[in-house]
């Protein structure tokens, strides 16, 4: 009989099987790791901060992914913990929803409509019903599900941001939250929404995909960018990393990354696509802005 050729590829594949087929790893993965949400300040330094933009705590939401199989039970006992760490704001990066799943459109606003402060949200892929990048084409095929749940969200007095900007006030100092489009939904257009801000006030771009980095650091450079959509690969080997992630670039896995004039957190999120978790626990960070 031939041998087998030891590939890095089978080695992974023996060494994943090791750590996942055991029972109680594999239940700890499926029953509890996703729903196991780490809260956590991060530190924020911003170059000129306003003065009384120190200390401010923002917290940052993606990837609810309300669903079938993403409990609302689950997404609403997240709000509540939010809610009782009283930030100063909250924002949320994107797929509120599964593939623009319409039963789930109301629910969602409902959802995001329990947090206090009412949150600035941005959208993502899957909130325009788009799985993965449409081939041939920039324009999703379910764009009439993002007008409708843009408006539920205002029907509810919560503000959604696509390719616009939206002042923080704290007296008369300002910092900017400027809200993109998703890129792989086919409506990105930072250069519909950079313009409105003030030049020289402080900028914090949500953008869902943390592919957009390149796009943001240059020409617009934001003082911070915040991402989600990975979901940090959910399942991640240690030594490795991430099995899988639906980035070009990958090393915008989690966590925080310096750009050439920006910073990036990519978070890890709240729900998921598939019921599994592994090394790789959801999340909300929240913020705390200080002077660089």
């Amino acid at each position: 009989m031939p041998r087998r050729l030891i590939t890095r590829r089978r080695l992974l594949a023996a060494g994943l099987a090791a750590v996942v087929t055991p029972p109680a790893v594999g239940g700890y993965a499926y029953e509890f790791a996703p729903f196991d949400v780490q809260y956590h300040d991060v530190p924020l330094p911003i170059r000129d901060l306003p003065d009384s933009f120190r200390g401010v705590r923002i917290a940052h939401l993606t990837d609810l992914h309300l669903s079938k199989i993403v409990p609302l039970e689950f997404l609403r006992d997240v709000v509540d913990r939010v809610n009782s760490d009283k930030p100063d704001f909250i924002v949320v990066t994107g797929d509120l929803v599964t593939d623009a799943d319409i039963d789930y459109l109301e629910p969602a606003a409902d959802l995001l409509a329990r947090l206090r402060p009412l949150p600035i949200v941005s959208f993502g892929n899957h909130d325009y019903g788009v799985y993965r990048p449409p081939p041939g084409s920039q324009f999703p095929r379910q764009r009439w599900t993002i007008d409708v749940l843009t408006r539920l969200l205002e029907q509810r007095r919560i503000t959604a941001l696509r390719n616009a900007a939206f002042a923080l006030q704290r007296g008369v100092d300002r910092v900017w939250l400027v809200g993109l489009d998703d890129l792989w939904g086919g409506y990105f257009r930072p250069e519909n929404a950079f313009p409105r801000v003030i030049p020289g006030d402080r900028v914090i771009a949500l953008s869902h995909n943390p592919d957009t980095a390149p796009m943001l650091d240059e020409p617009y450079k934001p003082d911070v960018i915040l991402a989600g959509h990975t979901h940090g690969g959910q399942v991640r080997i240690p030594f490795y990393g991430a099995l899988k992630l639906p980035v070009r670039n990958k090393q915008f896995d989690q966590g925080m990354f310096t750009l050439k004039h920006s910073r990036m957190y990519v978070s890890r999120g709240v729900g998921y696509l598939k019921h599994v978790r592994l090394f790789c626990p959801p999340e909300v960070p929240t913020f705390v802005l200080e002077s660089a």
